[in-house]
């Protein structure tokens, strides 16, 4: 724990502040602590902004620093037109689930089951960037969301529809819990049978 709020300190002064990143660094910590709440969620960067007491044009200048740092990333969404409530709002993962929680301010607190799925969210995310980068494999990634009803986590796309042939992708739905639950695999299900490309699944 003392580890990754050093690093977080380190990040914040020598990579930002020293390097005339960012000149005032109470403001995107402000911003730090929010992201790291609502790590690996549909993004509502207005909300961040009002939560981070920082102007909505410069919330944009933040995530361009963490992306250049390479802090975090987007997971755009999938947008094939099958529902009309498709979300078109990307999500924001940080680079690895112990600064999630640093950057939330939770390194001594115990973490309930919710954030705990988004860290493991991004466990995997992680570790299937550094498959496909390994791999040479350089697929693009999504996250396909039905606004209040169901979300698929990654949306790997290996394969794009080209003169009339089917695409192909592979889906991954990430849990957390002590017990396997026959409804976590809903969305998926629903998804397979309306999706027109060749579908791979993973949970």
């Amino acid at each position: 724990m003392p580890r990754l709020a050093s690093y977080l300190r380190t990040y914040l002064r020598q990579e930002l502040l020293e390097e005339a990143i960012v000149r005032n660094l109470d403001p995107f910590r402000r911003f730090l602590d929010t992201v790291g709440l609502l790590n690996g969620q549909l993004l509502n960067k207005e909300a961040i902004a009002r939560e981070s007491h920082v102007k909505r044009t410069t919330i944009d200048h933040y995530f361009g620093i963490l992306e250049d740092t390479l802090l975090g990333c987007f997971v755009n969404p999938w947008n094939p037109s099958l529902k009309a409530k498709e979300s078109r709002h990307s999500k924001f993962y940080l680079f690895d689930s112990g600064v999630v929680r640093a950057c939330a301010g939770l390194l001594n607190q115990h973490l309930k089951n919710n954030f705990l799925g988004f860290q493991l969210e991004t466990l995997t995310l992680g570790h299937l960037r550094q498959y496909l980068s390994q791999t040479d494999k350089y697929f693009p990634m999504y996250h396909y969301t039905i606004n209040g009803s169901y979300d698929i986590d990654f949306i790997v796309q290996t394969k794009k529809p080209v003169m009339g042939k089917r695409g192909a992708i592979v889906c991954i739905e990430v849990k957390f819990g002590k017990k396997y639950r026959l409804e976590w695999t809903k969305g998926m299900r629903d998804f397979c049978a309306i999706s027109k490309d060749e579908i791979k699944v993973s949970m």
